[in-house]
């Protein structure tokens, strides 16, 4: 479900540049601007990624021997990708500035401005590709988050609860301070994810579908009423981020109620949502910029609607030819991944042991905890007591173990060797 979630989020915040942007270009109503509430996929965004660093590492409070390999993850995550399209971007914004403009990229490109694109750095104003403002936050976030790592979990609590404090004092005017990202209620989402992942570890409340319909009911009437001018559309987070902590924590619950399964379509667009975050908008410049120089006959909504499906495959093709191998390229120079496999294929360690063991007849043993198991490893007598059945050893013409305990969510969505 997260990863689902993550496919949402991008396809809420492209659906809103459709109907903003590409409405304005063409003068016509995208859906009767439906997805005018859209940008609240930065919102869910933030939470998630509050979220899943706890989640993914709440383990390792207090374990400073963590620190590089969350960093190493982190860089791998965000940086290779952006800095492969950073410099295509910026040639193409340069060569076309009326495009530049209209994306409200008014410059100047020069050796500051690429710099501070380069590092992500003070993307707030004019960045190189528009989106990155938002990566800005994420950095800052997972800048403090290593104070979970460095100095355990009570530290962490304490600071976070110290950073909520003066962010609420700022936002209801008790202080003057002023910072564009530490002290800007969007911060506050990053937190709200992270109680999310404590209550999800801790408290275990029920998990059943009812809740997730629940959750996103709220959500889309939330939506509603910003269309319908019930309430004010901000662009901080009065409106979205108790809807957002809501589906994730409903979400969450419900993945760790039984196996779920989810159509692939969604995986693969949970799988592409950083891909598709970062090119949908100059994609669709490209196309707006076609479509107003070769009048087609047709309506203005037909070529909106064809653009907003062309956004989705070139996110996805961006993610298979691009992101992905990229990924396990530069987890693999890291030391993050210690098999080669997936550093030819860009497939996790974990779903190539599941491949190979049924390819081999085995039996195969899920484990909600475990991620992965080394090729070399013996089964534990845990795993003989979850159904697993196998030969106490490998067949002598393989040194591949027939059985292998890996987390199960792994085996549906490919997400967890990844966070």
């Amino acid at each position: 479900m997260i990863q689902v979630l993550r496919g949402i989020a991008a396809s809420l915040v492209m659906l809103y540049h459709v109907s903003s942007h590409g409405g304005a270009r063409l003068d016509v109503e995208f859906l009767n601007n439906f997805f005018s509430f859209g940008r609240c996929g930065v919102d869910v965004f933030f939470a998630l990624s509050g979220f899943i660093m706890l989640y993914a590492h709440y383990d390792d409070a207090g374990r400073i021997d963590r620190v590089w390999r969350f960093f190493g993850a982190r860089f791998a995550r965000i940086f290779p990708l952006y800095w492969a399209l950073l410099m295509p971007y910026a040639l193409f914004y340069v060569a076309w500035p009326e495009v530049a403009r209209a994306s409200g990229i008014e410059g100047p490109f020069d050796a500051g401005a690429i710099t501070r694109a380069l590092l992500i750095y003070d993307q707030l104003h004019h960045p190189l590709i528009p989106v990155a403002w938002t990566l800005s936050y994420e950095i800052v976030f997972y800048a403090f988050f290593s104070l979970y790592l460095l100095a355990g979990a009570a530290v962490f609590t304490l600071a976070s609860v110290a950073w909520c404090g003066m962010v609420a004092a700022q936002w209801a005017g008790l202080m003057n301070l002023r910072h564009p990202i530490l002290l800007s209620p969007m911060i506050l989402e990053f937190f709200a994810g992270c109680l999310a992942a404590a209550i999800v570890v801790r408290v275990k409340p029920p998990a059943d579908a009812r809740w997730v319909i629940a959750a996103a009911l709220l959500f889309v009437a939330v939506g509603m009423a910003e269309n319908e001018g019930l309430i004010a559309p901000v662009n901080d987070v009065r409106n979205w981020m108790a809807p957002a902590f809501f589906v994730i924590l409903a979400g969450a619950h419900y993945d760790l109620g039984g196996r779920r399964l989810y159509s692939r379509m969604a995986l693969c667009l949970g799988d592409a949502s950083y891909s598709l975050y970062l090119t949908h908008l100059v994609v669709l410049d490209l196309l707006l910029g076609f479509s107003l120089r070769y009048q087609w006959g047709i309506h203005a909504r037909v070529p909106l609607l064809v653009f907003t499906f062309v956004l989705w495959a070139c996110g996805a093709v961006t993610y298979r030819k691009l992101e992905r191998p990229l990924l396990a390229k530069v987890r693999f120079r890291l030391g993050l991944e210690t098999s080669r496999a997936r550093y030819r294929t860009g497939r996790p360690d974990a779903v190539r042991a599941l491949r190979d063991a049924l390819r081999m007849g085995g039996r195969v043993a899920l484990r909600r905890e475990v991620v992965a198991v080394d090729a070399g490893a013996s089964p534990r007598p845990a795993d003989a007591g979850m159904g697993a059945s196998a030969p106490q050893s490998p067949p002598p013409t393989s040194t591949v173990p027939a059985v292998y305990a890996i987390d199960a969510r792994v085996a549906q969505s490919h997400v967890r060797p990844f966070l």
